[in-house]
């Protein structure tokens, strides 16, 4: 029960709690005085939408509806313990009817569980579960984990990856004139809080040789002179002039506007899958028409320095985007800090002088396949889910406070994506 005191007459005031009163869910007790059926937060939620749409004849501040000091929380903690007593009560009654079962049914119970799990998998379980809620179920129990073990060998085995090239990224406010080829497909984007101009060059597609994580490039394509990019193979070629006393210098340490390249992994969505269904949620929710279109989702990013060492089969390390190591560590101490990389060969990679201002930076790389943890579909799976769970959880708080169970849920939540 909320108990609402009007401080003084106003009509358009009195007209909705009238409204409520003939509603059933109100009932006066003087004239400035009611009672409200339901608890303070439902109620504070419905006065102060009425309020902001003018439904009171006029528009006005917040302020004006005031609550007691402490009576908000007061009534959060009755009503969060009258929806735990509840849902307590659901759970006995579920509890109660295995209550007098032997073990060894028990037992026989499982093992025709795990045999329907194994059914539905084969059929339509690996479809219809997101990524993250199959992460959750490797947590769950042994039963549960040995089911999502296999479905997630199925899901790598279906997965669709697409690494882009970007090549001769250099910085859009600095110092250097570049001679590069001309392009129509220039990306802009913030890197260590510089502007960086790139040229994306066409994916390179990677499908899954194995249920182990491992994707390799996608042969099909045959080579034409127009092709930036051919089975795996991509070049880049630039020079940069640059004055070197224009320069700004820490040290012995100078910094070029040239930046060289970077390889942007991401994740293909196959219209009508659950990660699908739940990315357009997240980034979608009222457009429908999107659902039956193909998602992108990007996981992580390879920086090639200007000027990498050639070699053969070379371990580049894969991070996420928003990682700090992936531009503050060594390259060094970056190889060692990630198992999920991609495997290339540098055949080809030059930075020569070619007077006194003037850089060439040349050279051709060959990708051979990926290597990708489980865990980074996850993450991702996890952060766009964030999106709609959270706004899920402003809806619900409008009209209660958030269960112990819920807010665990986006805890656990919040920790995957971070990962």
């Amino acid at each position: 029960m909320t108990i609402a005191v009007l401080s003084r007459h106003v009509e358009s005031l009195e007209v909705y709690f009238q409204c409520r009163v003939e509603q059933g869910t109100a009932y006066p007790r003087s004239p400035l005085y009611y009672e409200l059926e339901g608890y303070i937060r439902e109620n504070y939620t419905k006065i102060c939408r009425h309020w902001q749409k003018g439904c009171f004849g006029m528009t006005g501040d917040l302020d004006t509806v005031v609550l007691a000091v402490g009576s908000l929380e007061a009534s959060d903690k009755a009503q969060r313990n009258e929806l735990m007593e509840e849902r307590e009560a659901r759970l006995k009654q579920l509890h109660a009817r295995n209550e007098h079962e032997e073990e060894e049914k028990n037992i026989v119970s499982l093992a025709r569980l795990e045999e329907v799990l194994e059914i539905a998998r084969l059929h339509r379980l690996t479809d219809d579960l997101d990524v993250c809620s199959i992460y959750f179920m490797t947590t769950t129990s042994k039963l549960f984990g040995r089911i999502a073990a296999r479905i997630v060998q199925d899901r790598l085995k279906e997965t669709h990856l697409t690494l882009t090239p970007f090549i001769d990224g250099v910085t859009v406010s600095g110092y250097s004139t570049f001679a590069r080829e001309e392009s129509n497909r220039l990306v802009k984007c913030t890197e260590q809080g510089r502007a960086v101009e790139y040229q994306q060059l066409p994916g390179i597609d990677l499908f899954s040789s194995s249920s182990s994580g491992e994707f390799c490039v996608f042969g099909g394509r045959k080579e034409t002179s127009s092709d930036a990019v051919s089975n795996g193979r991509f070049s880049w070629k630039c020079d940069e002039i640059a004055f070197e006393n224009l320069h700004r210098w820490w040290g012995d340490i100078v910094v070029r506007d040239y930046v060289g390249q970077k390889l942007v992994l991401s994740w293909n969505l196959h219209p009508g899958t659950a990660d699908a269904l739940e990315y357009y949620r997240s980034n979608a929710p009222n457009n429908h028409r999107g659902m039956s279109t193909k998602g992108t989702v990007t996981l992580g990013t390879v920086r090639v320095e200007s000027s990498p060492p050639t070699g053969r089969h070379q371990n580049w390390p894969l991070y996420p985007c928003c990682s700090s190591a992936f531009h503050g560590e060594s390259l060094s101490q970056r190889r060692r800090a990630t198992t999920s990389s991609v495997i290339l060969d540098v055949e080809r990679s030059k930075s020569i002088p070619i007077d006194d201002v003037t850089t060439s930076y040349s050279g051709t790389i060959l990708v051979h396949k990926v290597r990708l943890d489980f865990v980074w579909l996850v993450r991702a799976s996890a952060q766009f889910a964030l999106q709609r769970i959270r706004s899920n959880y402003r809806h619900i708080e409008e009209s209660r406070p958030l269960l112990p169970h819920e807010i665990e849920y986006l805890g656990h939540v919040e920790a995957i994506a971070a990962l």
